[in-house]
């Protein structure tokens, strides 16, 4: 038996009612209406976070390294993106239209460098 929370229970009642604008039968109403939010909130559920940090021979940003290191505590799975090239930062940089690198995003969102992450995750930020 699929074991689901209690906060399911709307959505079942609403594919039990909605049956007919979904397809007829209790089966398609289901299948219409509460498994593409059972899916939903499984993907929201497993926190992502892209992280655009510059990783150069002579220079690793140290906020990036904080970042990542703050992601990943507070479970983000980190998607790591290196900046190798000044190039490379240079055009991220006017791409986002940010002056500053490292930057976090999470669920596409852009959430700005590690003070704006601490910031985002309810930490103290020194002024």
């Amino acid at each position: 038996m699929l074991d689901v929370g209690l906060e399911y229970v709307p959505a079942i009642f609403q594919s039990l009612f909605m049956r007919s604008e979904s397809g007829g039968s209790y089966r398609a109403a289901l299948r219409n209406t509460f498994f593409p939010g059972l899916l939903m909130t499984a993907e929201q559920s497993r926190k992502t976070a892209c992280l655009y940090r510059m990783v150069m021979d002579k220079h690793v940003c140290p906020y990036g390294l904080k970042a990542r290191y703050l992601l990943k505590s507070e479970g983000y799975e980190v998607d790591d993106h290196w900046l190798t090239t000044r190039e490379e930062t240079d055009a991220f940089k006017s791409e986002h239209n940010v002056e500053t690198t490292s930057q976090i995003f999470i669920v596409g969102e852009r959430i700005g460098g590690y003070d704006a992450l601490r910031r985002h995750l309810g930490k103290p930020v020194k002024d």
